[in-house]
């Protein structure tokens, strides 16, 4: 419901109807179904021990022929399989990283969520053998725990993972969703100004990911999988929330500015009951604005 509000406006006292604005909500996760956490584990367990294993039977065969080649002063076969060893080295990485990733996505599907926690927590463990800091798993655990509604320890896990992230590798798209959650769980909260605090975080990292997508021709390809019009969606929900919170500190410039960009990029995205219900609110609370 729309509260009312008193503002300085050519130095008379005007009493407006100030109106609600749109909330960023965390979807509800599937009920948790602990009995598929044993087949997620085993899916880690085959990945990862098969992929090491035939690594490690081609590092053998292939470290004979270089030996091999060397007793027989073959240079050339001694450089080939020594790149080729090199490369097996990253065969290795890579099939840890499936293990994790595959695993990790098999729990959510499946809606073995302790196990999907447990794998993300090995994953942010061993970060620096898996590419991209296995940023992926934090975004899949800061999910869970906002879920559960356990603000302080999204903003302390978010808070935590946001300093790590930007310090090793500050272009990782990930922030964007990071920092989403940390102001979702002040705004819970009722801390209004580290809300907007966390939310210009976010406005400001899903800027660069659209600049990166404009810059690449492959990123641009993702469109198509539906990549680019999630993050455009997200945006939305984003500018909107972040409308809201000047909203409540009677900012209605800067809320009337945040709404017309979510709105923007709201009908960028593709049709859903979440998209206009996102622009049935933003459109009511621009209705609101008029005369700012």
């Amino acid at each position: 419901m729309a509260k009312k509000s008193v503002s300085q406006h050519h130095g008379r006292q005007i009493r407006t109807k100030q109106p609600k604005g749109p909330v960023l909500e965390q979807t509800p996760l599937p009920v948790a179904n602990p009995s598929q956490d044993k087949v997620v584990y085993a899916v880690f367990a085959t990945i990862f021990l098969v992929g090491i294993a035939i690594n490690a039977a081609l590092f053998y065969f292939v470290g004979q022929n270089l030996y091999q080649s060397y007793l027989v002063k073959n240079w050339l076969m001694v450089a080939l399989s020594a790149g080729l060893m090199v490369a097996l080295l990253f065969g290795v990485r890579a099939a840890v990283a499936a293990a994790f990733i595959v695993s990790a996505t098999v729990a959510s599907r499946t809606a073995a969520f302790g196990a999907q926690q447990q794998i993300c927590r090995w994953a942010l463990k061993y970060r620096a053998i898996l590419p991209d800091r296995a940023s992926w798993a934090s975004q899949a655990i800061i999910q869970q725990i906002m879920a559960k509604e356990q603000y302080d320890e999204v903003i302390a896990f978010g808070s935590e993972q946001y300093d790590d992230i930007t310090t090793k590798n500050p272009k990782d798209h990930s922030l964007a969703v990071l920092c989403t959650y940390v102001g979702m769980a002040y705004q819970a909260q009722g801390e209004t100004a580290k809300s907007i605090e966390w939310n210009e975080k976010s406005v400001a990292q899903f800027g660069k990911f659209f600049e990166s997508i404009n810059k690449s021709k492959f990123a641009k390809k993702m469109g198509g999988a539906g990549v680019v019009e999630a993050m455009t969606f997200n945006y939305s929900q984003v500018l909107a929330a972040l409308g809201s919170s000047y909203l409540q500190q009677q900012n209605f410039r800067k809320a009337k500015e945040l709404f017309k960009l979510s709105l923007e990029n709201a009908k960028k995205s593709p049709e859903s009951p979440e998209r206009r219900q996102l622009i049935k609110q933003v459109e009511d609370g621009l209705g609101r604005l008029k005369r700012w």
